[in-house]
């Protein structure tokens, strides 16, 4: 699960850079979280960047995933 905080509270979370192993997938919750989930068809290691949206307002952060 990926979490979002601050104020105001994020209402939504996006994968603007990077994408996930074969297999995975991200899914924005609508409450600043999201979920990955699935199942990986390779092992490895990716960087997704994530941005969590308040109205107007936006952060970025990069996030790891790592399959081993």
């Amino acid at each position: 699960r990926v979490t979002a905080l601050g104020y105001p509270t994020p209402s939504a979370l996006t994968v603007f850079s990077g994408t996930l192993l074969r297999g995975l997938i991200f899914v924005d919750n609508g409450d600043g979280t999201a979920t990955i989930s699935g199942t990986p068809t390779q092992l490895g290691r990716r960087t997704i960047k994530v941005r969590a949206t308040a109205g107007s307002l936006y952060s970025q952060q990069a996030i790891r995933v790592i399959v081993e």
